[in-house]
């Protein structure tokens, strides 16, 4: 457990992490992957559940990771749902801290080009995340 009270777990291979996104992308530099998609959660798990799935069927076309990170949830079950989506690793708070702060824990674990801040009650349709990479690459 890091001096900051968040736990990283490792998941399918790949670390996941998680950030509410307002659809807002920011370049971080060249590391591993194209993006870093951040969902927060705070007891929401169906809502989660069904923004995860969406982006795993409709973010085939670009290099992505997910970072969900669990703010002080009581629901059991967003672990076990993170650890069977790939592409996605889990940081938990067992204190709530908040959505600002949230994001920003989320983001120090972020590994891709651009950081995309989601909300877990969003659900992308096909397309959505290279349309946004367009606009940032100056594409669109």
């Amino acid at each position: 457990q890091a001096e900051d009270g968040i736990r990283d777990v490792a998941v399918t291979g790949v670390q996941t992490c998680a950030l509410p996104i307002w659809l807002f992308i920011a370049p971080l530099g060249s590391i591993r992957m194209d993006v870093s998609i951040i969902i927060l959660n705070w007891n929401g798990l169906t809502l989660t559940r069904d923004c995860l799935e969406a982006i795993s069927q409709n973010t085939a076309e670009v290099d992505y990771e997910v970072i969900l990170f669990d703010n002080g949830s009581e629901e059991q079950g967003v672990k076990e749902l993170v650890a069977a989506t790939p592409r996605a690793r889990y940081l938990r708070a067992e204190i709530n801290q908040g959505f600002a702060r949230g994001n920003n824990l989320a983001a120090k674990q972020a590994v891709g080009n651009y950081v995309v801040f989601l909300n877990n009650d969003t659900v992308p349709k096909r397309g959505w995340l290279s349309a946004l990479l367009d606009c940032a690459r100056g594409q669109a």
